[in-house]
């Protein structure tokens, strides 16, 4: 099966229709979307333009060695959520990455039954981020999924969530060669809203999270629980079970002044004017780029035939 024809094989993973974008974008507050934007503009600059396929060939020869070396775009990219996510910057920052690797065939998979609405945030972000090659599929039906996954290539699988269904595409991916990145369960999230952060742009663009702020939520990490106050932050290294390294949290929404005292307790930080944005260190346009090496002591040039640049 060629990435192309995803759909053809698999009816049961149900297109979004238009009019279910539409009316998710007509629904947003303008500042909501403006914040999308600020996201999606903010991956592009952090990405910057496509990485295209490329080809060299290096001869050392006091030493008697050489080497060549090509890289290609990967085919495809699915980025499966689960039923729960809600979070449009994180899945923003799943895809843009793919998007300005330039992968010819990117998909949005929800694993929930066809008839459980898209929530209208995430439909909001793949609208602007152009992204509208997006279904559901209903998770008795992932036999079939997997079975077309092993199939499709040597694409990249990408899981945002907690769902045990992603055991089994993780497990199908890996005994395929095809490279799985997943970041899963809830992010711990710090807003320090006496720094000017805007905390109910902060809920409504990451969804469900797990935060702690001047109050304590009662589904805080308990490495959270026992932050200082609003307006003490960020924490003095070693104080409040804080270590002095290491990452207590996984984002923190804060002003521009403390940014860099939270930058080593924090996988992420994320000052005011920026509440609706999010990036994952570990995910860059160069998980989507495949290579070939070659070495001995005269190699000819080498590069991937036309026809295969794009899987």
């Amino acid at each position: 099966m060629h990435p192309a024809d995803f759909d053809a094989p698999m009816p049961s993973v149900l297109q979004v229709p238009d009019e279910d974008f539409a009316r998710a974008y007509d629904a947003a507050p303008d500042g909501y979307r403006a914040a999308l934007k600020t996201c999606i503009a903010a991956l592009h600059v952090l990405y910057g333009e496509p990485l295209l396929p490329r080809s060299e060939t290096f001869a050392l020869p006091r030493s008697g060695m050489a080497y060549a070396r090509a890289e290609r775009v990967a085919p495809w990219t699915l980025v499966v959520i689960d039923e729960s996510f809600r979070s449009a910057p994180r899945l923003l920052a799943a895809l843009m990455p793919a998007l300005c690797a330039a992968v010819p065939d990117v998909r949005v998979i929800r694993l929930a039954p066809a008839t459980t609405p898209w929530p209208d945030q995430l439909l909001v972000a793949l609208e602007l981020a152009g992204q509208e090659v997006a279904g559901s599929l209903d998770t008795v039906d992932i036999g079939r999924f997997v079975a077309g996954l092993r199939e499709a290539g040597r694409g990249r699988l990408l899981c945002l969530g907690g769902a045990a269904s992603f055991a089994v595409l993780c497990r199908a991916a890996i005994e395929a060669d095809i490279p799985v990145w997943h970041d899963g369960g809830t992010p711990r999230v710090v807003i320090v809203e006496d720094e000017g952060v805007d905390a109910a742009l902060v809920r409504w663009a990451h969804g469900v999270v797990r935060m702690a702020a001047g109050d304590v939520h009662d589904d805080v990490a308990p490495s959270l629980a026992e932050m200082p106050a609003a307006g003490k932050y960020p924490p003095d290294a070693g104080a409040t079970g804080f270590p002095v390294t290491g990452h207590a949290c996984d984002a923190v929404f804060c002003g521009s002044a403390s940014a860099s005292l939270w930058a080593t307790r924090a996988r992420l930080v994320l000052t005011s004017s920026r509440e609706g944005c999010w990036a994952f260190p570990d995910l860059t346009p160069d998980f989507f780029i495949e290579r070939s090496l070659t070495i001995g002591r005269h190699v000819p040039a080498t590069s991937f035939l036309p026809e295969m640049l794009h899987g």
